[in-house]
């Protein structure tokens, strides 16, 4: 309950006010740049896409890493083998290592100039400025895994169903 008071804020109508430029210019960005009478890829192109900005800005992220995101949320929970996301348990040890590093750098640097956004708030709370690194690892992890997949999924989900059904488009 401590840890999830440390980070509401960054849900809090008016910390959405303030970033709602910043995710409608994204937004229109990713969609103006969409080919038109091609086809293309929708999951990565949109809706992994709009989903990384939007962690980048949650987190106040470097936007040319914003990819990095998805891939520690998607290797995650993947079980290492041939051709899948990662191949080896050593390939998954060495990339979650390879965030724990670059959150680390980051957590440094909010615990120094504090700002409005996710890592911020936990480098800095009163429950979470304390933690060991794995537990910082831990929380991170869940606000990745948990903006990214179910972000992601609803895109596509929502615009794989309206192609599908789209008596159902109609009605919504």
């Amino acid at each position: 309950t401590d840890q999830r008071k440390t980070v509401r804020a960054v849900s809090a109508p008016s910390n959405l006010r303030n970033l709602e430029p910043t995710i409608r210019q994204r937004t229109i960005e990713v969609l103006n740049s969409l080919p038109e009478g091609e086809t293309f890829d929708w999951v990565d192109t949109v809706s992994v896409e709009l989903t990384t900005y939007l962690l980048a800005s949650l987190f106040d992220f470097p936007l040319e890493d914003r990819r990095k995101l998805t891939r520690w949320s998607d290797i995650v929970f993947a079980v290492p083998e041939p051709g899948g996301v990662v191949e080896t348990m050593q390939q998954k040890f060495d990339e979650m290592m390879e965030m724990v590093a670059y959150f680390e750098v980051l957590w440094a640097e909010r615990r120094k100039n504090p700002g409005h956004d996710l890592v911020s708030m936990l480098a800095n709370g009163e429950a979470t400025k304390d933690m060991p690194t794995l537990a910082h690892m831990g929380n991170l992890l869940l606000l990745i895994v948990g903006g990214n997949d179910t972000t992601r999924n609803t895109m596509s989900g929502s615009v794989y169903g309206m192609n599908t059904y789209g008596d159902q488009y109609d009605k919504l």
